[in-house]
Order: C-alpha cells, then sequence, then structure tokens
C-alpha cells in the first residue's frame, strides 16, 4: 500500500510501484476541511522525468484518508538525447503516447486541467518546445519545464526534516541530474541542482570501461569538479534517493551503507560488471552512479550513505494539499505549485 504521511485531519497514504517515506514524522502537512474534501474531485499531476513518466491521481477522500496512486512508465529520453543531442520525431510521438495512455489510469479526468512539470534532462534540449507544442497539440496538456532549482525544492518538500538535528544533505541522483537541499539544524539552507546523473556519466564516459583505471580517474575527476562547488566544507551527513541509491541499498539489504562497502562494490561492478539481481534497465548505468555516489560522499567528508525513498512527486502531492485548503481548485496551476522562498545556489561548471 505504500507509507503515510500523518495530516491534521488524517494521513496522507501513498500507493503504487513508488512509496513515499515520511518515517518518523508526526509534522502536520495539511489541513484540509471535511466539507472541503467531500465537495472536491481528485487532482492529477504528471511529472515527465529524465528515465520515466509518471502520473498522480491525489484523491482528497472526507473519511479522513487522502491518497495519492501512482503510475510510473519508464522511456528512454534521457538516452535519445545524449546519445543524439536533440528529440526526434519518433521519441516526440513516444512521448504524446505515453501520455495519451495515462487516461486509462485518470478515472475520467480532463488531463487538459493536469498540473505537468517536466525535470531534468527536459532543460537541456534544444527543440523542446516543439516537444511541448506537440503534446499540448494532439493531449492538451501543457508541459512547463521546471528549473533545477524548484526540482530540488519539491523533493526537499516531500522530506520529513525533524530528526536530523546534524549537517544534512539530501540528493536525488537521477538520469541527467543531481538535486541537492543542504540541511541544516532541521532547516533548509541552500539547494540546487548539478550536472550529474548516471547516463549522462554513462554516455561521458563509457568509452573508457575497457580500460577500468582510466575509466575511474576520468569519471571520479569530473564529479569531483561538480561537487567541488557545494557550498559547505566541514563534514555532512549524506541522505540519497533515486535509481543508483535504491540499488546499493538493495544489494546490502541495508537502507545505511559504509564508504568502504560502496567503494568496494564500485569496483566489483567496474571489473565485473552490475550482479545478476539488477533490472536490466538499470545495469548499463549502475557503475557511473556508484561513483557519483562515491564521490558525494567523498565530498561531503562522510563515512556512510543513508537511502531514503524519497521524490519530487511527494513534495508535489504535499504542496498541492496545502494549496487546496486555501484556493479554489480551479485556481491551482504550476507557478503556485513550484513557489518558494529561501536561498538557492548554483554550483557546477557548464555541461
Amino acid at each position: 500500500m505504500g507509507d503515510v504521511v500523518s495530516t491534521s485531519l488524517g494521513p496522507v497514504q501513498f500507493s503504487g510501484a513508488e512509496s513515499a517515506s515520511f518515517r518518523g514524522s508526526d509534522r502536520t502537512w495539511a489541513v484540509l476541511s471535511v466539507e472541503n474534501c467531500m465537495e472536491r474531485k481528485p487532482f492529477a499531476l504528471l511529472e515527465l522525468g529524465s528515465n520515466s513518466l509518471k502520473f498522480y491521481l491525489v484523491n482528497l477522500g472526507a473519511d479522513e484518508k487522502h491518497t495519492v496512486e501512482t503510475h510510473k512508465m519508464r522511456w528512454r529520453i534521457s538516452h535519445q538525447f545524449f546519445n543524439r543531442g536533440f528529440l526526434d520525431k519518433e521519441t516526440i510521438a513516444d512521448v504524446v503516447k505515453q501520455i495519451e495512455e495515462v487516461r486509462l489510469h485518470a478515472k475520467g479526468l480532463d488531463l487538459g486541467g493536469t498540473i505537468a512539470v517536466a525535470t531534468g534532462v527536459f532543460r537541456e534540449i534544444d527543440n523542446v518546445n516543439e516537444l511541448v507544442d506537440t503534446v499540448k497539440d494532439r493531449t492538451g496538456v501543457r508541459i512547463r519545464v521546471i528549473s533545477g532549482e524548484d526540482e530540488a525544492m519539491l523533493m526537499a518538500r516531500g522530506f520529513a526534516l525533524q530528526g536530523f538535528h546534524e549537517p544534512v544533505i539530501l540528493c536525488d541522483l537521477g538520469g541527467a541530474t543531481t538535486e541537492w537541499v543542504w540541511l541544516k539544524d532541521g532547516k533548509r539552507g541552500q539547494w540546487g541542482s548539478m550536472p550529474l546523473g548516471a547516463i549522462r556519466n554513462e554516455y561521458k564516459f563509457g568509452a573508457y570501461k575497457d580500460a577500468p583505471i582510466d575509466y575511474l580517474q576520468r569519471s571520479s575527476a569530473y564529479c569531483d569538479s561538480v561537487l567541488k562547488f557545494l557550498p559547505f566544507n566541514t563534514p555532512v551527513k549524506v541522505l540519497a534517493t533515486g535509481g543508483s541509491a535504491k540499488a546499493l541499498a538493495s544489494h546490502y539489504k541495508e537502507d545505511v551503507v559504509g564508504l568502504d562497502d560502496l567503494r568496494r562494490f564500485t569496483v566489483e561492478v567496474l571489473e565485473g560488471g552490475a550482479p545478476t539481481d539488477v533490472k536490466p534497465s538499470r545495469a548499463p548505468i549502475l557503475l557511473p552512479g556508484l561513483v557519483i555516489l562515491w564521490r558525494i560522499l567523498v565530498r561531503c567528508q562522510a563515512t556512510e550513505i543513508q537511502y531514503v525513498n524519497n521524490a519530487v512527486r511527494q513534495g508535489m502531492a504535499v504542496r498541492l494539499i496545502r494549496l487546496l485548503n486555501e484556493y479554489p481548485q480551479e485556481d491551482i496551476h504550476a507557478t503556485l505549485l513550484l513557489k518558494t522562498k529561501g536561498p538557492i545556489a548554483r554550483p557546477g561548471p557548464e555541461k
């Protein structure tokens, strides 16, 4: 069924292919009147990510239970872009087809009113306007390509900040980018996005895998050149989400993995390939993802990494539920959803 977020009127239940992680939190995330819940129909959200399309159906229950259904569909947008530098007509048509298939899960909702945000690699695609216009013409869905900083803040909004009083960095390692939030005394300090991604680094350095030492030196040096711009110089606890962090935790069957074990696993994959229990879609990009995680630990002077099952969708859902108590449903749009306050950092060299 997934994990639960407690609200003042009841829990928010996340369900679907991937569930949220709000363990140990008694924070009040939303204040919704029962009368409003009874009158409101479900609200749909779309997230177009580097590796997949995700559809979230937020149900506001009069029985004090608010649920978020998740439907995830894999695609190869990042591979297409990093291999060719643009999206061809066939790939754009496939995006349209997958968005149209979302109707199967939309329970009769008009997709034209759906808030749709594109993240990660979409920020770099030169012909992204062609994609946006085609999707709007064919499906009625208006896509907004959001900044890495907005993506980082959505990730942070979905994370329970209580319980971590030491300095913490929360990282979401994706296919094209890594979003991060620096937390101090349980509060958000700075946040941003870095050009480090498992798929990006595979296309940058994959040709060197036949020379393991050369591969490791080149990929590590690139990671270090990006990570040096993070705004701290003292030890920081590392929390990580995303497919690479999940694969690492799954391999050791522990959410917390030490630096030595991470380094050892990286070398094993470098020399012998991904383990057989790794999903075929993850296997080719496991190594670059592990190298990135390794270098993050080194940069943060951390001795271990903790996997947390967190994502942009939790942040969007939590923010949406709050907004539904303040605004009529028809007035809620992407700008309100993304409204942020606080310092923004933009580390890293040009891509």
